[in-house]
């Protein structure tokens, strides 16, 4: 059988200020150390894990003691918590994980948590899933020091919860539990649906003939209401057929009416249309006059540039004739200075003749050149100024012809903005004449309008005198044409003896008068109660139902419980016998069952049933502010021991250590009977002599068979029986804990191999 505790964690608890884990690998694990050392803090962390609420048990006097409260060396814990880790492969918890983890965590401000598998969860759902677990902490999973005969001392209806607890019966008993609360709630919630039935009656039966005296009245009313409208479409269609002509000289109004509407609504239009024509955007009239004074800049520029175009091109003239004359010029007087030197040599006749005129030559040729030359710059100065007249020239008339570019765009915009202006004065013209038009329309259609009031007023005089017949009647004309309309177009398909009707309407008048005015919120009142009567009436069958329901259940988890439970002691009768032989070497010991307060009178039972309903719901009934008895007639358990060589068979007669040992061979019948997953054993041995402590080892060794034992213990033969065992100590107010293995039981004793471990 696999090992069902893996491990228990503790940091912050009590005496444990450091984070600690504890292995149970194996079936049975021992926990020794000296007094004081903090190894009962140990079991004080499994029972508080598993849900424990009194301070008592786990030997503290509030519940903020569990955290460590430090050392002069060592400063006080913020928190306490505790987690034990279950193997779940057999799923013994009803969970879906092959591992569970509980744990529990409490701080300084009191604020306290329960987890599994980090899950948070309430108390109460925590203690189902250990009570299907067969853990807990009423039973007698978790035995701690000093309260080895815990099932002696206790009362038979706790007895009772501790096996039932031990065995798995738990898990129904808190089923059971659940729905005797849910039977009570259900049968107070009966008697109060059943007492707002009681108030509800007479006040509907009371509602119910009101509204029959309504229907009566609403009868009479309704006939009047018909005569009624019979009597006036008639009096109307006569009213509406003389004064048909009328009728149709509204419609025209109407239509009339429309038209001039329409008309003033367009003239209005007409008037916004002027206004608009009349404005002149002033950025428009700006833009206007920066066109036309653009046009007059570019015009001036223009004439300007086009003069001295002309002054150009006539310098430029000028310039080429002086540059053709200048070269003619220097042309001519070269041939002439030429033709004299020609002449010259003519007349040439000697050596010193031809010297002297060779000399001549010379200087004309010499004059010839400087000649040459001052006339070559000077023509040379002329045509620079023509190159400079042509230059200018070209940029003037390029300046020009952008001028005259500008000129054209801003002389559009101008054309532009005139053929606009010529626009909105053509609209305005039309404008003015759609107004005359319409104004002539206008008058056209008031007049006509004029003439239909005046026929309308006419028609109203009729139809007042009408209204006031109608009025004291009691109707409105307007919502009676519109309703009745039908009526009055076919009346005269249908006549009526006028004075019949009449006298009919005064009848029903006085009947209804006598009757006098009966609220109709009354049927809504009616209605409404009627609902809720009905409505609570199935509330009640359902409570009913869900009641019986709850009484099934209930009945089938007490059958549950009670084979189970007598299944259960049968064993624990003939294990406590054998174990209580094995230990006294003979005599008897038996437990049996009894009813606690079973003599109860009738009287109370019938009183019980008056006030909670079910008998089945006794044990809450019974509990009162007052203390007195408690679970009355609910089953309980008592055993006899019979010592061998004795005539002792109560309790009280048996000395300290013959109870410590029958405790001791109760606690192994329940233990071998049930078989609960996990046992949690705190000193309970300390007061066994040698042979009792072989036998005790002997039996823990046994049942280790079937249930995973921690023992907290001093007892050498009950240490030798364990396959780990860890040691507790104490330093400076802190426990520390180490580990001891032995590998084989029979080298347990006088041998001790020592891992210690952090």
């Amino acid at each position: 059988m696999s090992d069902m505790l893996r491990s228990l964690e503790i940091q912050g608890f009590k005496s444990f200020a450091d984070k600690i884990v504890l292995k149970f690998p194996t079936r049975i694990t021992a926990i020794v150390g000296p007094n004081g050392s903090g190894k009962s803090n140990v079991a004080d962390a499994f029972r508080w894990v598993l849900g424990e609420q009194s301070s008592k048990n786990i030997r503290i006097a509030n519940a903020a003691d569990v955290i460590f409260n430090g050392t002069p060396q060592r400063a006080q814990a913020g928190f306490a918590s505790a987690a034990l880790t279950f193997d779940n492969s057999r799923k013994i918890f009803p969970v879906d994980f092959s591992e569970v983890t509980l744990a529990r965590k409490v701080y300084r401000d009191g604020v306290s948590e329960y987890a599994v598998n980090k899950k948070q969860m309430r108390l109460k759902d925590l203690t189902q899933i250990l009570a299907s677990a067969k853990l807990g902490v009423k039973g007698m999973g978790i035995i701690n020091q000093g309260a080895g005969d815990v099932f002696l001392r206790a009362s038979p209806i706790e007895r009772r919860e501790m096996i039932e607890e031990m065995v798995g019966l738990k898990e129904y008993r808190l089923k059971k539990e659940d729905a005797e609360r849910r039977m009570k709630a259900t049968s107070e919630n009966i008697a109060k649906v059943q007492n707002i039935l009681l108030e509800l009656e007479p006040n509907l039966r009371l509602l119910r003939r009101q509204v029959a005296k309504w229907q009566s009245r609403a009868e009479k009313e309704h006939e009047l209401h018909e005569l009624s409208i019979s009597y006036f479409s008639h009096k109307i269609w006569d009213l509406e057929h003389s004064f048909s002509h009328i009728q149709l000289s509204d419609k025209d109004a109407d239509a009339l009416q429309k038209d001039v509407d329409v008309l003033r609504k367009e003239i209005a239009e007409l008037q916004g249309t002027f206004a608009e024509l009349e404005y002149e955007d002033p950025s428009k009239r700006i833009e206007r006059e920066r066109t036309r004074k653009e046009i007059a800049e570019l015009e001036r520029k223009k004439s300007d540039l086009l003069g001295i175009i002309g002054r150009l091109e006539g310098q430029s003239e000028v310039y080429r004739s002086l540059a053709k004359t200048q070269a003619g010029f220097d042309a001519s007087q070269a041939q002439q200075q030429f033709e004299k030197v020609l002449t010259s040599l003519r007349f040439i006749v000697s050596l010193d003749a031809v010297s002297i005129m060779r000399e001549k030559i010379q200087n004309v040729i010499s004059g010839l050149e400087s000649f040459l030359s001052s006339h070559q710059h000077r023509l040379k100065d002329k045509n620079e100024q023509l190159q400079s007249c042509t230059q200018q020239l070209a940029e003037a008339q390029t300046e020009l012809q952008n001028v005259l570019s500008a000129l054209d765009k801003f002389s559009s915009e101008l054309a532009k903005f005139n053929q606009a202006q010529t626009e909105q004065s053509k609209r305005f013209k039309d404008a003015v004449k759609a107004m005359e038009a319409h104004r002539d329309q206008l008058r056209e259609k008031e007049t006509a309008l004029e003439h239909i009031r005046f026929n309308r007023e006419r028609k109203k005089l009729y139809e007042d005198d009408i209204r006031l017949k109608m009025q004291e009647a009691g109707f409105a004309w307007d919502e009676f044409v519109v309703a009745h309309r039908d009526d009055i177009n076919h009346a005269e398909a249908h006549p009526i003896v006028v004075a019949d009707v009449e006298m009919r309407i005064i009848r029903l008048r006085r009947d209804l008068a006598v009757m006098g005015e009966i609220d109709q919120e009354v049927v809504a009142s009616c209605d409404e109660a009627s609902r809720r009567f009905e409505f609570l009436t199935h509330e009640k069958q359902d409570l009913a139902s869900a009641l019986e329901d709850l009484q099934t259940l209930n009945q089938s988890l007490e059958e549950k419980i009670t084979a189970g439970f007598e299944q259960s002691l049968r064993a624990i009768d003939t294990e406590f016998n054998r174990c209580f032989q094995l230990i006294f070497a003979g005599g008897k010991a038996s437990v049996k069952t009894v009813r606690v307060g079973i003599n109860q009178t009738e009287g109370e039972m019938e009183e019980m049933e008056k006030e909670g309903g079910a008998v089945g719901d006794e044990r809450e009934g019974m509990k009162n502010e007052k203390g007195k008895k408690k679970e009355q007639g609910e089953l309980g358990i008592e055993f006899s021991v019979h010592l061998p060589r004795k005539k002792i068979k109560s309790l009280e007669a048996l000395s300290g250590g013959e109870r410590s040992l029958t405790a001791i061979a109760l606690l192994f019948a329940i233990i071998i009977s049930a078989k609960p997953p996990l046992l949690v054993l705190d000193e309970i041995d300390a007061a066994l002599d040698e042979a009792n402590s072989c036998t005790f080892a002997r039996l823990l060794r046994d049942i280790a068979h079937d249930v995973q034992c921690i023992i907290i213990t001093h007892n050498r033969a009950v240490m030798e029986s364990a396959d780990v065992l860890y040691g507790v100590t104490m330093q400076d107010g802190l426990s520390k804990i180490f580990s001891l293995q032995f590998t084989q039981a029979q080298e347990f004793v006088g041998q001790d191999r020592v891992a210690e471990v952090q």
